[in-house]
């Protein structure tokens, strides 16, 4: 999704993969979008890209709840730097 993206988007000196009519967005640029599109869609807690990057990470599970999956490869895809620190992080995911 990431590839398509990038192939459609403007074409830019950075490797930054968001940019705005300014140049590359900064972090506080990037969160302060995250508050104003939370803010139109009425939901009344923060909204970050860690937490959208966790539900992503998620529905990772979600899908393979019935299937078996290697630790390794959440912690590849979710860039992880340890199997000990995804498992930390998939307790809280955990029902």
């Amino acid at each position: 999704m990431i590839k398509d993206f990038l192939e459609v988007r403007p074409i830019y000196q950075s490797k930054k993969l968001l940019i705005g009519q300014k140049g590359p967005m900064t972090r506080d640029a990037i969160n302060k979008m995250f508050r104003k599109y939370s803010s139109i869609a009425n939901i009344n807690y923060t909204v970050s890209p860690q937490m959208l990057r966790r539900m992503g990470i998620f529905n990772l599970l979600v899908l393979a709840q019935n299937e078996p999956f290697e630790i390794s490869y959440i912690s590849k895809i979710a860039r992880y730097t340890t199997e000990s620190y995804t498992e930390k992080n998939l307790r809280v995911f955990m029902f």
